[in-house]
């Protein structure tokens, strides 16, 4: 068996310590700051959530107005086609008023 070299004394890294030193030391003031963090996170995705269901609500209502402004020219349609067949019988209408008015008030034509 060869001869082992003795071993060279372990060198530590004082700056590898020190890191890890300072990390502990911060590590609550980081807890504390994640924590702070979140609960604003929370707050504000409440508040986001609010606004959402907010806007949700709006814009229901103005498809529902939509919906009802479509109906609307249909109606006029309607309205309309059933006005334009009662001017189309008015003339046949007036033709025969003058005849209808005679028989309402009793005239008899002369023979």
């Amino acid at each position: 068996m060869p001869p082992q070299k003795p071993k060279a004394p372990r060198r530590t890294n004082g700056n590898l310590n020190q890191a890890m030193s300072l990390l502990i030391q911060n590590q609550p003031e980081l807890i504390q700051n994640q924590a702070a963090f979140m609960s604003a996170f929370i707050s504000y995705l409440s508040r986001s959530e609010e606004r959402f269901q907010k806007h949700e609500e709006r814009f229901d209502r103005i498809e529902r107005l939509l919906a009802e402004d479509r109906k609307i020219p249909a109606e006029l349609q309607e309205t309309v086609a059933r006005l334009q067949e009662t001017v189309a019988r008015l003339p046949e209408a007036i033709a025969r008023l003058p005849e209808a008015i005679k028989e309402k008030i009793g005239f008899m034509a002369r023979r």
